[in-house]
């Protein structure tokens, strides 16, 4: 684990880094799924553009079960919240 900072975009090219950490707040201002969705496909341009590995909070491998499991927590979550829901695919 490394300390939290910040990118020095003028030295990107001599940076390199164990591991980034990507994460949302919740409330996000706008339907919780959609963020969600746009984080995880963000999360994976950047792995398969660093050829990286995408772990779960357990720094275990993220798989589809999770992703599910994660989609339903922002379901009940908007649920309890009074917001509307997207129905599931």
């Amino acid at each position: 684990m490394v300390k939290p900072g910040t990118f020095d975009l003028d030295a990107m090219d001599e940076f390199s880094t164990p591991g980034l950490t990507l994460f949302m707040q919740l409330p996000v201002g706008m339907d919780a799924l959609e963020a969600f969705e746009t984080l995880l496909s963000t999360v994976q341009g950047l792995a398969n553009r660093f050829g990286a590995r995408i772990l779960d909070d357990t720094r275990s491998t993220l798989t589809q079960q999770t992703v599910e499991h994660l989609r339903e927590q922002l379901r009940m979550s908007e649920l309890r919240r009074g917001a509307r829901v997207a129905p599931v695919h």
